[in-house]
């Protein structure tokens, strides 16, 4: 499965340009009980050194796993986990904030 990551912890320029990185992850249905497990798939499938994509930076925190198209909406990467978008909000809108600014949410390692 591929899913795609806005990478807007670092991005400097607008958010008509925010890079999409692709990530290919186990082929598996996303649901809400595993959820969590497919957000910790992409961000560790993500590091450049598992699949290095030339000119795509690592997944990082700060950055949007976008699982919309499994009905799961856009997840942004914080320290701790991962936090929930709310449907209206666009992931482009979130360019260069600190990742600490969204607070905690599914802690890595748990599939809440």
């Amino acid at each position: 499965m591929r899913v795609h990551v806005f990478l807007t912890a670092f991005h400097a320029g607008d958010r008509d340009n925010v890079p999409e990185r692709p990530v290919e992850v186990p082929d598996v249905r996303v649901h809400s009980d595993n959820r969590g497990t497919v957000l910790e798939s992409v961000f560790a499938n993500g590091q450049n050194d598992v699949q290095s994509l030339p000119g795509f930076r690592s997944v990082s925190a700060g950055d949007v796993v976008d699982l919309r198209l499994a009905g799961e909406g856009c997840w942004r990467v914080v320290h701790r986990g991962f936090v929930r978008l709310a449907d209206d909000e666009d992931p482009t809108e979130l360019i260069g904030l600190a990742a600490c600014d969204a607070g905690y949410g599914i802690t890595r390692g748990h599939s809440s």
